[in-house]
């Protein structure tokens, strides 16, 4: 059992756990000490300089950061490819422009790092725990059962 298991009972998301694209534009971390990522798959390329990948505002949200933060361009930081960003969302589906050469193909993976890392954690039921290249464990998402009906009489 981990250490912090026997004295921490819950986890908020947010940038303070996870880091996102909004610490990448003011340069307070690194891609590599991102720790929330979205897993999506290429599923389309109808031009030359456009892919289209099965991850939208369902996954990444359209949070662009602080009102007048002009840093952060798009909906989310393509992992280890400079060359794409993400353009536009829909509920299911993201456009990835190319900015210069890729090497990036339909049925690729490639991991986003959401410009809000809270929203992200929130919008699923549980995250994968992964090491390297190994998945460790699944960590359960429980925060619609923390709401409370204090403010309704």
């Amino acid at each position: 059992q981990n250490i912090a298991d026997e004295h921490i009972s819950i986890y908020h998301p947010g940038n303070y756990i996870f880091n996102d694209t909004i610490q990448l534009s003011t340069q307070t971390a690194s891609e590599e000490e991102c720790a929330l990522y979205v897993l999506a798959s290429v599923v389309s390329h109808p031009s030359e300089d456009l892919f289209i990948c099965d991850a939208g505002t369902k996954c990444l949200g359209l949070d662009q950061g602080a009102h007048g933060n002009t840093s952060i361009v798009g909906y989310g930081t393509v992992k280890g490819h400079p060359e794409l960003y993400v353009d536009g969302l829909s509920e299911e589906v993201g456009k990835i422009h190319v900015n210069g050469k890729t090497d990036l193909k339909v049925g690729d993976k490639i991991c986003i790092i959401p410009n809000h890392s809270c929203s992200t954690a929130n919008f699923t039921n549980y995250l994968i725990g992964v090491r390297g290249d190994e998945v460790e464990r699944l960590v359960e998402v429980d925060i619609r059962s923390n709401t409370t009906k204090k403010n309704v009489k």
